[in-house]
Order: structure tokens, then C-alpha cells, then sequence
């Protein structure tokens, strides 16, 4: 699996906690380029983060920026 990583150059692991646009969320699964179930979310070609926010939104993200910022682990 090609992992992600945060701009600080740590890998992106299942279960960090994040800030994002001054929102908190937890990372809820890290989806492999070329898996089935990067297939079942629309990633297929990338991969992807799948970020659940406090609010309850679910939001998928093909790569990381710099606006995806590691809290603490998981």
C-alpha cells in the first residue's frame, strides 16, 4: 500500500485525529489505488482518505494537503 502523508511529512494512519479548515475529524479508513473498496467509494485510480468530520459529514479525499493537519494519533 502506498501510504499518505501530512505536509510535515508523517504518514497518514486509520483513526488520526485531524483538523481541516478549522473542523476536527478522525481519519475513518485509508483506501489503497487499485483496491475493490477504493472501487466501491470512486477512487479507484488514487486512492483516497475517507475523513469523518464531528458533525457527522463523511468526506473522501483523493490526496492530502496541506490543510490536513495531524492532532494526535489515534
Amino acid at each position: 500500500m502506498k501510504p499518505f502523508f501530512y505536509s510535515d511529512g508523517k504518514t497518514i494512519m486509520n483513526n488520526d485525529e485531524v483538523v481541516v479548515a478549522n473542523q476536527r475529524a478522525v481519519v475513518a479508513n485509508i483506501f489503497e489505488k487499485g483496491s475493490s473498496i477504493a472501487n466501491d467509494y470512486s477512487c479507484f485510480e488514487t486512492g483516497g482518505i475517507l475523513l469523518s468530520f464531528e458533525n457527522g459529514d463523511l468526506q473522501l479525499w483523493p490526496f492530502a494537503n496541506e490543510d490536513l493537519v495531524l492532532v494526535r494519533r489515534g
